[in-house]
Protein backbone atom coordinates (compact mmCIF):
# COMPACT_ATOMS: atom_id res chain seq x y z
CA UNK A 1 0.00 0.00 0.00
CA UNK A 2 1.96 3.35 -0.89
CA UNK A 3 1.57 5.95 1.75
CA UNK A 4 0.70 9.25 1.19
CA UNK A 5 2.10 12.23 3.69
CA UNK A 6 0.05 15.66 4.35
CA UNK A 7 0.81 18.57 2.07
CA UNK A 8 1.45 15.99 -1.04
CA UNK A 9 -0.16 17.33 -4.61
CA UNK A 10 -1.70 14.61 -6.65
CA UNK A 11 -3.69 13.98 -8.82
CA UNK A 12 -7.24 12.09 -8.53
CA UNK A 13 -10.76 11.98 -10.07
CA UNK A 14 -12.71 14.61 -8.00
CA UNK A 15 -15.75 13.56 -6.94
CA UNK A 16 -19.06 16.04 -7.84
CA UNK A 17 -21.51 16.97 -5.11
CA UNK A 18 -24.03 16.98 -6.96
CA UNK A 19 -24.17 13.67 -9.32
CA UNK A 20 -21.79 10.15 -9.97
CA UNK A 21 -18.95 10.68 -11.17
CA UNK A 22 -15.88 13.27 -11.14
CA UNK A 23 -13.28 15.00 -13.10
CA UNK A 24 -9.55 14.46 -13.04
CA UNK A 25 -7.42 17.40 -11.19
CA UNK A 26 -5.35 17.95 -8.70
CA UNK A 27 -5.69 17.72 -5.11
CA UNK A 28 -4.36 18.44 -1.38
CA UNK A 29 -3.94 15.94 0.71
CA UNK A 30 -4.68 17.86 3.79
CA UNK A 31 -5.21 15.19 6.38
CA UNK A 32 -2.30 14.11 9.16
CA UNK A 33 0.57 12.14 8.78
CA UNK A 34 -1.17 9.64 11.82
CA UNK A 35 -4.43 9.25 9.96
CA UNK A 36 -3.18 8.75 6.90
CA UNK A 37 -0.73 5.97 8.25
CA UNK A 38 -3.69 4.54 10.11
CA UNK A 39 -5.82 4.23 7.42
CA UNK A 40 -6.00 3.30 4.09
CA UNK A 41 -8.20 6.66 3.41
CA UNK A 42 -6.87 10.64 2.72
CA UNK A 43 -8.67 13.58 3.33
CA UNK A 44 -8.10 15.93 0.21
CA UNK A 45 -8.91 19.00 -0.84
CA UNK A 46 -9.72 20.48 -4.03
CA UNK A 47 -7.31 22.64 -6.63
CA UNK A 48 -8.53 24.86 -9.32
CA UNK A 49 -6.79 26.64 -11.79
CA UNK A 50 -9.71 29.13 -11.93
CA UNK A 51 -7.93 32.19 -9.99
CA UNK A 52 -10.54 34.35 -11.30
CA UNK A 53 -13.79 32.85 -9.54
CA UNK A 54 -15.17 34.83 -6.61
CA UNK A 55 -12.95 33.98 -3.77
CA UNK A 56 -14.94 32.01 -1.06
CA UNK A 57 -14.52 30.98 2.75
CA UNK A 58 -11.41 28.88 2.51
CA UNK A 59 -9.93 29.88 -0.69
CA UNK A 60 -6.24 30.50 -0.99
CA UNK A 61 -4.48 31.41 -3.51
CA UNK A 62 -1.30 28.82 -3.89
CA UNK A 63 1.92 31.53 -4.46
CA UNK A 64 4.08 28.30 -4.84
CA UNK A 65 1.85 26.51 -7.34
CA UNK A 66 4.80 26.12 -9.30
CA UNK A 67 6.61 23.88 -6.37
CA UNK A 68 3.47 22.14 -6.14
CA UNK A 69 3.76 20.43 -9.40
CA UNK A 70 0.85 22.56 -11.01
CA UNK A 71 0.54 23.48 -14.59
CA UNK A 72 -0.81 27.28 -13.38
CA UNK A 73 -1.81 29.62 -10.85
CA UNK A 74 -4.38 27.85 -8.40
CA UNK A 75 -6.24 27.95 -5.56
CA UNK A 76 -7.09 25.25 -2.55
CA UNK A 77 -10.28 25.29 -1.95
CA UNK A 78 -12.51 24.35 1.29
CA UNK A 79 -14.29 21.50 -0.81
CA UNK A 80 -13.00 18.76 1.01
CA UNK A 81 -13.25 14.53 -0.19
CA UNK A 82 -12.31 11.23 1.55
CA UNK A 83 -11.16 8.99 -1.23
CA UNK A 84 -9.08 5.56 -0.58
CA UNK A 85 -5.67 6.13 -1.38
CA UNK A 86 -5.96 3.31 -4.56
CA UNK A 87 -7.77 6.05 -6.11
CA UNK A 88 -4.59 8.47 -6.14
CA UNK A 89 -3.65 8.25 -9.65
CA UNK A 90 -0.18 9.84 -9.22
CA UNK A 91 1.73 12.38 -6.69
CA UNK A 92 2.44 15.88 -8.67
CA UNK A 93 4.72 18.08 -6.18
CA UNK A 94 4.41 19.10 -2.50
CA UNK A 95 2.83 22.20 -1.44
CA UNK A 96 5.37 24.61 0.08
CA UNK A 97 5.10 25.16 3.95
CA UNK A 98 4.36 28.73 3.83
CA UNK A 99 1.02 27.99 1.63
CA UNK A 100 0.34 25.05 3.36
CA UNK A 101 -0.03 27.09 6.86
CA UNK A 102 -1.91 29.86 4.91
CA UNK A 103 -4.25 27.24 3.40
CA UNK A 104 -4.67 25.64 7.18
CA UNK A 105 -5.92 29.00 8.39
CA UNK A 106 -8.00 29.56 5.63
CA UNK A 107 -9.62 26.03 6.38
CA UNK A 108 -10.16 26.10 10.16
CA UNK A 109 -12.16 29.23 9.79
CA UNK A 110 -14.17 28.05 6.85
CA UNK A 111 -15.22 24.90 8.92
CA UNK A 112 -15.30 27.35 12.15
CA UNK A 113 -12.61 25.57 14.21
CA UNK A 114 -11.14 26.77 17.39
CA UNK A 115 -13.53 28.56 18.12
Amino acid sequence: MTRYSRGEVVLVSFPFSERQGGKRRPALIVSSDAYNAASSDVIIAQITSRVAALPRPGDHRIEGWQQAGLLAPSLARARLATLHNSLILRRLGTMPDTDMRAFGQALAQALGLGK
